[in-house]
């Protein structure tokens, strides 16, 4: 570190766990688009979601017992089901059960994953210390500081952001 230890304005310490990156990752979404992780998003996906899915699935399936056993075949019919229920099980297990999976895909390729991590601020920058890096960035580089109830996040870029519980 350049700085002297009396030019240390605060410090922040914590290890890069599943919920901290979890926690990260949904302020950066949070700080691009407000209504991300609002209530009326989450209705909208579990309705839109389901609505797609279940509806769907039935009539596939009441397509595949009726029609086809009769041997009316409208295909259209069938091929309008697949493809409702096939973007409701997407919308549903991509955004809604899904998302823990593709949380912990993410938290496994990220370098900080299961590291601690020291964030030093200092009057011009900001010091991150980690078992394989060490970085200081200028405080001007930051396009934004959002503040969120769970911590701070620094922004350089949309998605090129530091977070600090």
């Amino acid at each position: 570190m350049d700085d002297d230890a009396d030019e240390i304005v605060g410090e922040a310490a914590y290890r890069v766990t599943e919920a901290e990156f979890i926690a990260a990752y949904r302020a950066a979404r949070i700080a691009r688009n407000r209504l991300y992780d609002s209530w009326l998003a989450w209705l909208c996906l579990v309705a839109l979601g389901h609505l797609l899915l279940i509806p769907g699935a039935l009539l596939f399936f009441s397509f595949l017992v009726l029609a086809v056993g009769k041997g009316d075949v409208r295909w259209g019919v069938g091929w309008f089901a697949v493809v409702s229920a096939a973007a409701g099980s997407w919308l549903v297990d991509a955004w809604l059960y899904g998302s823990r999976r593709r949380y912990r895909k993410l938290l496994r390729a990220h370098p900080l994953a299961g590291l601690d991590v020291e964030r030093t601020f200092t009057a011009d920058r900001l010091h991150t210390h980690a078992e394989n890096m060490d970085a200081a960035t200028d405080w001007p580089l930051f396009a934004r500081i959002v503040e969120l109830r769970d911590g701070f996040l620094l922004e350089i870029q949309p998605l090129n952001t530091a977070w600090v519980p």
